[in-house]
């Protein structure tokens, strides 16, 4: 208190910058979200101090195939981002019957829109590979949604293409038939999650059927055809997109 009651302001002003630079040094060695490579579009965007915060509000945590970052019903005390890996989002509906929504890519955030609309998980998130996630506290999330504008819009431009996304399946789900709506699932495996015209298949029958809206039954009997026709090549393990010109074609159709 003596020394700042006496020293020239210009002493003053050179302590404060000073203490500021080595308070910004200190947050950069120490905070992993300024640090991180896979950092989200909207957290690109926090200052130094918004991003310390944040990594004091996050946990990383490695989860194995089949394990859930949530589940339906239980209370939501965090938003999970995918770091890595991918997801299945899924709900059950009034017959308890589990229904695929999407599959979650690395860069998206799990949980959003109930931390906003509700305290209450309103579908489950599970891991479809191995996979990497952040927790991050409710409280701080919604702190930096209220304090930082840029923040906020970056989530407000995902939450809309998301809600886009979802007008477009359901449009699908209920003017194309089986095989427009598999083929255009098999299409969104291979352009927009792997971006490969040979991939993995990570679901099983039940699941591929669960999310398109089908039986396995008659799912397998779709899959089959396709294979006949030369259109998708498939063993066990991968599937190949051999005519993307037709696959396309039928996606749109119906």
């Amino acid at each position: 208190m003596v020394f700042f009651r006496y020293a020239p302001l210009e002493i003053i002003c050179w302590s404060i910058i000073t203490c500021r630079k080595i308070y910004l040094m200190d947050l950069r060695s120490e905070s992993s979200c300024a640090r991180c490579p896979f950092k989200s579009k909207a957290a690109a965007v926090l200052s130094e101090e918004e991003l310390y915060m944040l990594g004091k509000a996050c946990v990383e945590v490695s989860v194995n195939r089949g394990d859930a970052f949530f589940r339906q019903g239980t209370p939501s005390g965090h938003v999970v981002y995918l770091k890595e890996g991918l997801a299945r989002i899924h709900k059950k509906g009034p017959r308890n019957r589990d229904q695929i929504l999407k599959i979650a890519c690395s860069g998206t955030y799990l949980g959003i829109q109930t931390i906003l609309g509700d305290v209450v998980n309103q579908y489950s998130a599970s891991a479809l590979t191995r996979a990497v996630a952040c927790y991050i506290r409710v409280r701080e999330f919604r702190w930096l949604i209220q304090k930082n504008g840029d923040f906020a819009n970056e989530l407000i431009d995902y939450i809309c293409r998301e809600e886009l996304s979802h007008f477009n399946r359901l449009v699908s789900h209920w003017q194309k038939q089986l095989t427009g709506r598999l083929a255009e699932t098999l299409l969104y495996f291979a352009e927009e999650i792997f971006r490969a015209r040979e991939y993995p298949m990570l679901l099983t029958r039940q699941e591929l059927a669960s999310m398109v809206g089908g039986t396995r039954e008659s799912v397998s009997r779709a899959m089959k055809e396709f294979v006949d026709s030369g259109i998708i090549g498939m063993n066990k393990k991968e599937i190949r997109i051999l005519k993307p010109e037709l696959i396309k074609k039928l996606a749109n159709s119906g």
